[in-house]
């Protein structure tokens, strides 16, 4: 499990104004995720976790747990 995963459920919980976040929350499954929405966690995510994402690597993401690996990835 990365150590960046309690902090991305709590932004994508934020962002999409949904209770039931989860490590395996698939992206375009959830209410309210639209490109708008995308950028928006991608602008919390850089700016709280203290990472810069590849724009492609960000959107090729899947679940909420591969955004945690890929930010956990980037802090190193």
């Amino acid at each position: 499990m990365s150590d960046a995963l309690p902090d991305v459920i709590a932004l994508v919980a934020q962002v999409t104004r949904g209770p039931e976040v989860t490590a395996a929350s698939r992206f375009g499954s959830l209410g309210n995720w639209s490109s708008l929405a995308a950028l928006r966690l991608l602008a919390l995510v850089e700016q709280r976790c203290g990472v810069s994402l590849d724009l492609r690597r960000y959107l090729a993401v899947e679940t909420v747990g591969e955004l945690a690996e890929l930010i956990t990835a980037g802090r190193r």
